[in-house]
C-alpha cells in the first residue's frame, strides 16, 4: 500500500522558481497518475501541497505546514495557530470560510493559504457537512481529474470539478490530469544567499474537521467516546516495529501520509 501510494498516485515538479524584487515566485505542477480522481474515495478524504522555503538552513516560510495532529496552520511567535478554515464549527467559523482552489489568477501569497484537493459539500442550512445524510450543495471539488477525462465524456456532468475556473486551470479539462499551483512569496533574502524550496504532497484519510464533526454531532455515548479515546491514544509518530527494517520514518507521522516530495535550490 505504501509503495503504491508513493509510486503510483501523483507526480510533483517545481516547474518554475525565480527571485523577484519582492521575494520569490514558483510554480508547482501536480500530475495525477492514479487512474481516478485524486484523492478518491469518501468525500472527506483530502490531499494538500506543503511548500517550504529554506534560507541559510532555516525554514522562513511555509504553506501547508501542520502540527502533530495533522491540523494545517502557521507558527506565530513560537505558537502553532490552526487556520480558521481547518474547522467548520459554527462557533469558531460562523461564515464557513474554506480554502478555495488557487490558480494563476489567484496565487498563494500567504502562509494562511494552502492548496487542498478535496470535496466540500453544504447541507440544507448552508453549513459544511460530512454527514452522508445531509449532503446537498457541492461547493468545492478540485480533486485532480484522471487522465483522459473529457467534458463530453460519460457522466461528465456528475463528475466535473466544482469551484475550478476552466480558463485558469486547463489541466482539469484537457485530459492531462494536471494542476499548477502558483506562489508569490514575500521574502527578504540577500543577493547570492542560497534559497531552497521543497514541495510535498500529503494525504489524509481522516482530516481533523471530520473528527471534530463526529465528536460534536454524534450522541456522546460509548461509541463516540471510544473513537475519541483511540484517536487521542494513537501515536502516529512512532516508528512501528514492522517498519524498522524498511523505513527510517513513521509512514503516517503527524496524521498525514507523504505521497511525494521534490526540492530545488536557487
Amino acid at each position: 500500500g505504501l509503495e503504491q501510494a508513493r509510486n503510483e498516485t501523483a507526480k510533483l515538479e517545481i516547474a518554475s522558481l525565480k527571485r523577484t524584487p519582492k521575494g520569490l515566485t514558483a510554480q508547482v505542477k501536480v500530475t495525477n497518475i492514479a487512474g481516478h480522481k485524486f484523492p478518491s474515495g469518501v468525500s472527506f478524504r483530502r490531499a494538500f501541497v506543503e511548500f517550504r522555503v529554506n534560507v541559510g538552513g532555516k525554514t522562513v516560510w511555509v504553506s501547508g505546514g501542520t502540527n502533530e495532529k495533522g491540523v494545517i496552520g502557521t507558527w506565530k511567535a513560537g505558537r502553532f495557530v490552526p487556520l480558521l478554515t481547518e474547522f467548520f464549527d459554527l462557533r469558531t467559523n460562523p461564515q464557513q470560510k474554506y480554502q478555495p482552489h488557487y490558480d494563476q489568477n489567484t496565487p498563494i501569497t500567504s502562509e494562511e493559504q494552502v492548496q487542498i484537493y478535496e470535496e466540500l459539500v453544504k447541507d440544507s442550512n448552508g453549513n459544511f457537512t460530512t454527514s452522508f445524510l445531509s449532503l446537498k450543495d457541492p461547493i468545492k471539488d478540485n480533486r485532480i481529474m484522471p487522465e483522459g477525462w473529457r467534458e463530453d465524456g460519460p457522466e461528465a456532468e456528475t463528475t466535473r470539478p466544482h469551484g475550478v475556473d476552466k480558463a485558469a486551470n486547463p489541466g482539469y479539462f484537457n485530459g492531462t490530469a494536471t494542476d499548477v499551483v502558483y506562489y508569490q512569496i514575500p521574502l527578504n533574502a540577500r543577493v547570492g544567499q542560497p534559497i531552497t524550496v521543497t514541495a510535498s504532497i500529503y494525504y489524509q484519510t481522516i482530516p481533523p474537521y471530520y473528527l471534530q464533526q463526529r465528536y460534536a454531532g454524534a450522541p456522546q455515548g460509548i461509541f463516540t467516546q471510544s473513537l475519541k479515546y483511540y484517536v487521542d491514544q494513537l501515536d502516529t509518530n512512532k516508528i512501528y516495529e514492522d517498519w524498522k527494517l524498511l523505513l527510517n520514518e513513521a509512514p503516517i507521522k503527524d496524521w498525514k501520509l507523504r505521497i511525494t516530495s521534490t526540492s530545488k535550490t536557487l
